[in-house]
């Protein structure tokens, strides 16, 4: 499938698992460069090299932090 998305970039919260981090892996396999949110450390590891490896090809950046807070959003936003 051809999205049309190449060099495009996008966020995907809550990515560590299940439908988020299938969206992510679906993004990325397109060719976009995607930055992926979860809570916890490990999870957000292991997503970000099983992103890596199905898309060898695109920038794969995780971002730890809780976005249900203002701090959180306002921490997400700095970092892009």
């Amino acid at each position: 499938m051809d999205l049309q998305l190449k060099g495009k970039t996008a966020i995907v919260t809550a990515a560590t698992a299940g439908i988020g981090l299938a969206i992510a892996r679906t993004l990325a396999k397109e060719g976009v460069d995607v930055t992926i949110t979860g809570r916890e450390p490990v999870k957000l590891a292991e997503a970000v090299s099983r992103l890596e490896a199905s898309a060898p090809d695109v920038k794969i950046h995780g971002f730890l932090g809780d976005l249900s807070t203002a701090q959180g959003a306002e921490a997400l936003i700095a970092h892009m």
